[in-house]
Order: structure tokens, then sequence, then C-alpha cells
């Protein structure tokens, strides 16, 4: 830890460090204590008074637990257990104890908590009622019948737990309805959205699902305050906190419509550690904590009573303690590392995830292809909605670790849960299918800080638009300091991915080693992007002969593993890229020993410092690609952009395009014709000149345009000037 050192030194010099020690004194001194409590620990039988059976029920409800296994489950909660099925056969309800695993093929969530949710909605459609428990819950007044909590009115009934704010998940009555069942289904697939902290499981990440579904438009100002509580939480206490500020933006109303929420003290469960083990059988339904003391749990629980107060005291001595080494010094909150490998097991989730969707997209044939500026080529880049969808799944997946820096081609969509939904794949299959090859990559720890992974959640949208599905790729890459390290790219309509990791290999999501293919059976083929083949062809006979093939090929990451399949010899763009198109490619091809460097023979760097634009071009191989930068530095191929306008010549021209006047068009293609002129005649710099002319003009156009008037005269514009330069 930064500064680690010197923060203790300073410490040691201040009476703490007495506190420190004499509390220490105190831990040795109570753990004999501590031991007498759990020996003392008497496995005590409840007995029931027997009670009255209710036959015609008009409710027809079933008590649910679900379980890991079955066997284990009877012997660690054989209390619980017990009494619950007891109660449901005097009162007819069914009971069943379910083991998770049946439900493999429904409920892929990888959180046992989380599944639980998930089979509680795929179970709904055989009861019209669900009573669900924790296996913990044990019945402790038989008298008391399920239907005194039940309201008609609500699909979903929970309770506020007596000692703080949440909202229990442990146990819930639910109604078989289409509503519960999706927002069940819904809350289970939040497990996506655990941060790397302290989160509570399902308990915590309930608060914030509630806030996110029925308060959407306070996502914003407070909500964001809880969201980042939760994502830093270390304790309990900072758990609580969130929780507590969830329920401050949802203030006291407690039914929603489909959703209620019971007071505290009027549910039916309550905790028994509450009351260090005593309950009463006038009030208390059922007891929350019950599991058996068998020898390996009495070494890990602790019954709180007078006796261990100091060990209370030395905790918080400790937190205290951390505190102030921690934040007393004002730096603020301490860096957080992580598990390289569970980065790159999300990034590779969240790429699959993404491509089943753009895939799904595909096949409805419902692209929504709008326009988002132009290409440096001057065509213009297009946006769909395949490249929405697939970028709001894969940031969902990747906000699993706070403050991880993500660079995506797309800002974050506006798209709602309800759009989305149909595009989310089972997230629990997609992990299942590359769960055995991650595995294998070694474990390292990161500083969080360090760490930016760049996204591109549909690379070739142009040609994805074409029908020309080979060239479509979806990428992430991690960025360590600014060197790439690791790089995934999935393609969607071949179900493959193939991601590399520095030190480690390169490797397909079937398994397959990748190796670097020989020089002399590597394809003597050039691959350059589709809009300028024909304006590097001269150049690239020239310094690697007549016989050396031009391939015009969409999408970067799709260039990149013709190299990596040794189908081609280069990857040539003599024009800007932006980052995310080079990430994942690069990380690979570094990892067989290629690279992707500049048209100067400069590395590509991908920390926060450099710009997300590289500029100067791009050549790559998969080996020794400082000697075909030599071979190619004798020729010049960065094309470059002489400015055509004077600052007063610009806001003329500017206008002149904002005009419906046909004098004014007129106008303004002579203007077009003038900057052209400046620029050169020869080509292809002056056709790229006029393609740079135009798209500045058109994105300052949109800037500025309240009325939106340039876009009513794009078409005929566009035909006039580009058919001059032509």
């Amino acid at each position: 830890m930064r500064s680690l050192r010197l923060r203790l030194k300073s410490l040691f010099t201040q009476p703490i460090i007495l506190i420190f020690f004499t509390q220490l004194l105190f831990l040795l001194y109570f753990v004999s204590t501590i031991k007498d409590t759990l020996n003392d620990y008497s496995d005590q039988n409840v007995t029931f008074d027997i009670a009255k059976t209710e036959n015609g029920r008009s409710l027809d409800i079933t008590i649910v637990v679900v379980v890991g296994d079955a066997q284990t489950a009877k012997i660690d909660y054989r209390n619980a257990l017990e009494s619950v099925k007891c109660y449901s056969q005097m009162h007819n309800y069914r009971f069943w104890l379910i083991e998770d695993k049946k439900f493999s093929h429904l409920c892929r969530q990888r959180d046992f908590m989380f599944r639980r949710h998930c089979i509680i909605a795929n179970l709904l459609i055989r009861s019209e009622w669900i009573l669900f428990l924790d296996a913990d819950i044990a019945i402790v007044n038989p008298r008391i019948l399920i239907e005194e909590f039940i309201d008609p009115r609500y699909d979903i009934i929970m309770y506020d737990r007596f000692v703080n704010w949440e909202i229990a998940t442990g146990s819930y009555l639910v109604k078989n309805t289409e509503w519960s069942r999706t927002f069940l289904k819904r809350f289970a697939n939040f497990e996506n959205r655990l941060p790397n902290s302290f989160h509570g499981t399902d308990n915590g990440a309930f608060h914030i699902f509630l806030q996110e579904t029925l308060f959407p438009k306070h996502n914003k100002g407070l909500a964001k305050v809880c969201m980042a509580i939760w994502e830093y939480s270390r304790n309990f206490d900072n758990l609580f906190t969130m929780e507590a500020c969830v329920r401050s933006i949802i203030g006291e109303k407690r039914d929603f419509k489909k959703l209620k929420i019971l007071n505290k003290g009027t549910g039916w469960v309550r905790d028994i550690w509450l009351t260090d083990s005593k309950w009463s059988p006038e009030r208390d339904f059922m007891l929350h904590g019950l599991k058996e003391f068998n020898q390996e749990s009495k070494n890990m629980q602790i019954r709180l009573h007078a006796k261990n107060t100091f060990t209370f005291i030395l905790v918080v001595g400790f937190l205290y303690l951390g505190y102030l080494i921690f934040f007393a010094s004002g730096d603020g909150l301490p860096e957080i590392d992580v598990d390289l490998k569970d980065v790159i097991s999300y990034a590779v989730l969240a790429v699959e995830m993404g491509g089943i969707a753009v895939h799904k997209v595909h096949q409805e044939k419902s692209l929504n292809a709008a326009a988002k500026g132009l290409t440096d080529e001057g065509k213009e880049e297009l946006l769909t909605r395949a490249d929405l969808i697939s970028n709001h799944l894969i940031l969902d997946i990747l906000q699993r670790f706070p403050r991880l820096s993500v660079v995506s081609e797309e800002k974050e969509s506006t798209m709602s849960e309800r759009e989305i939904e149909p595009y989310r794949s089972d997230n629990y299959a997609v992990w299942q299918s590359v769960k055995e090859i991650l595995n294998k990559i070694p474990s390292r720890r990161l500083e969080l800080d360090e760490v930016r992974v760049f996204v591109d959640p549909l690379d070739a949208t142009q040609e994805f638009t074409e029908d020309l599905t080979q060239y479509v790729t979806v990428m992430a890459c991690i960025v360590v300091k600014d060197e790439p390290i690791f790089g995934a790219i999935y393609r969607p309509f071949f179900n493959e991915t193939i991601f590399g990791l520095k030190d480690w290999g390169v490797i397909t999501s079937s398994g397959v080693k990748i190796e670097p293919v020989p020089i002399e059976n590597t394809s003597k083929k050039v691959v350059v992007s589709r809009s300028h083949a024909g304006k590097v062809a001269s150049v690239v006979k020239q310094v690697l002969g007549e016989q050396t093939e031009i391939e015009p090929a969409g999408g970067s990451g799709y260039k990149a593993l013709r190299l990596v399949n040794g189908t081609a010899e280069i990857y040539l763009h003599t024009t800007a890229i932006k980052k995310w198109d080079t990430c994942a490619g690069d990380a690979i091809l570094r990892t067989m020993g290629g690279a992707m460097l500049d048209l100067e023979g400069n590395p590509l760097k991908y920390s926060e410092n450099e710009p997300i634009v590289n500029k100067k071009g791009l050549l790559a191989t998969v080996r020794t690609p400082y000697t075909y930068f030599k071979r190619f530095s004798s020729v010049k191929l960065l094309m470059e952009v002489t400015v055509p306008f004077t600052p007063c010549e610009w806001a003329k021209l500017r206008h002149l395009l904002q005009s419906n006047i046909i004098e004014d068009v007129a106008e303004s293609i002579s203007l077009l014709n003038m900057g052209i002129v400046r620029c050169g005649e020869s080509t292809p710099l002056a056709v790229l000149c006029s393609h740079v002319i135009m798209e500045a003009i058109y994105t300052d156009l949109q800037e500025v345009d309240e009325k939106d008037l340039w876009r009513k005269n794009l078409d005929s514009q566009r035909n006039h000037g580009f058919a001059i330069v032509r």
C-alpha cells in the first residue's frame, strides 16, 4: 500500500498504540472464555403444541426451501427443516425442499443466493402462492397461519428486518403472476451488477435493484451516492448505510402497486440472535438463524453475551486503528486490487453476451441504423440498435468492478431495461462454455487504478448493415498502465472467441491453442480498409512486389484475426483509427510476438494520458513488425490534410450550407472547389481533403444548428459537393 510505512511510523508515535496493546492483552485473556462459551452450548430440541389442521383452504400455498445439497441441509438445518415440514403437514400446505442443481438448465446464475430467486420464479407456475424460506428459518408457533400475512392486492410481500433498514430477501410471499415471475428473474440476473466490495449478496443488491426498478428517475443525485457507498462497502456498517440511503429515496411508502413491504415487527420472521436465542411463543411465528452446532460449526460460531464484551471492544479498536492508517492522512479511500483472472473472465463473458445480442438483432432485421458522423474516409459512420444493446450488456457486466475505467466506442445507452431484456442471454450458460478454459489462466493481483478496459461493442458496423457478417466482431481489451496485456475478440456469427494473454498465449474458446503460422505458409496478402484499398495498392506493390495481393476487408478485429490465422501477412491502415478498434487485436498480436505500430514506427499506447484516436495510421504483423516498418519507411503512407479555409471563409461556408436557396448551395460548391484546389489536385489527397472538409462542416453544424437544417439538405449538398471532387 502506497505510503503505508510512513503512516505506520507516524501512528506508532501517538498514544493510540498504547490502546492497541492493552486490547491485545484482553484478547489473550478472554480466549479461554470464548472456548467455554462454545463448549457450554447444548443442542436444545424445540417441542410444539399440536395445532388444528385446516381443511378446505381457499388459497393454494406452497412452502419452498432451496438448498445446495438436500442431505447436507437436513443435517445442518435439522430443527428448522423439521419444524417447517411438521407445520406444513398440520395445515395441509405443500412443502418442497429443492436442490438448486435440478434447475441448472433454467437458472444459470453463478451465485447460489441469486439462483434461488430464479428457481422460485420457475416454481410459481405450479402454485398460487409460494412462501420462500431460508433453510435456517424455523417455525416456533404453528398456530399462526400463512394466510394472515397475505394481501391479495399484491403480487410480492416482503418485510423489514427488525434490527436495521434492510428488506429481507431470505423469505417472502409471492403470487403466481407474470409480473412477479419477471421481477424475480430480473433480480436473479442482478448478480452481474455486484461490485467488488462487501456487497451483502442478494440482501444488499435488492435495495439497489428496487430503487432502479421502482424509482428509475432517481438514478442521479442521491441514488449515485447510495451506489458509491455500495461500491466502496467494506463491512456491515457500510452495507447498512447503503440500505438506509436507498430507503431515504423510497421514503415512508411501503406499497408499490404490486409489491408490499411489511413494517418492522409485523413480518412473519424475526432474527433469533436479537434476543440471545430466546423467543416468545405468543408473539413469534418464525425465527431466522437456527443452525445445528456440529463439531465444524462450533469452531466458527460465537454467541454474544456479557463475557466477550472485551472482545467486542478489541475488534472496535482494530477497526479504529485501520481507519487511522487508511483515512487519517487525508489520502482518501485505500487502493483496490483485483485478480486479473477475474477481470479477464468478466471481459470474455461480456463480449460473448454482447455478441449474442448482436446476432439476435441481426436475425430480427430491425437494425435501425442512423448516421453518427463521418469516418476519416468521408463515409457515414453508422450506429445501430445492435451497437447500443451490445454496449449496454457489456457495460452492465463490467460494473462488477467499482472504479474500473472502461473506454467504449458508444456512450452509456439510454435504452431501458425492458428494451434490453429480450437480448440478455443466459449468462450462466455462456460462462459454462468458457469456464474450463478461463480457469487455466494464472492468477495475478493488480491495482484496479492501473487497469483500463477498452470495449468495441460492434466492430464493422457498416458491414453489419450490409449483411457482410463475416467481418463483424465484438472486442474487449485489458490495459495495464499503457500496455495491452489481454485481448478478446468474439465473432458472433461464427460463435468463436479468440483471446490472448501476455506471457501465457493465445487460445480459442474451444480450447485450441494458436501458434504463429510459419512465414513460408503465411499468405502474401495485405489487408486494408475497404474504403481506401486502391489508394495504398501501388505503394504496397512498390515495397513488397507485384505478387502481393491487396485485400479490402471490414473491421479492425477481423483484420487482426487474419494475421493470427496466417491468411494475411500485413494489416495496413493509412488514416486515423480509434484505439478501441485496435486494442484487443494489438494485445493478441503482442502475445504472439507481433505488434501494431503507427506509421512512424511507434507501438500504440493506451494510457489515459494518450489520445483515444491514433492519427498516425497503422501497420500490424504477427512477427518482426519493426522489420516490416523499415521496408515501408522509404515511402509516404500517412495521408495528410491541408487546412483549406480561413476563419472568415469557414463561417461563410457554414452559413451557405444551412440555406434552402439554390443560389447559396451553388456558392457553397464554388467555395468547396476552392478548398480542394488549395489541398492539391493530386489523387487521393484532393479527394481525402474534400472528405475532411465535409466531415468538419457537418460535425460543426450538428453542434450549433438547433433547427437541424443541415440534415434537410444533407443529401443534395453532399451529392453536389462530392460530384465535383470525383
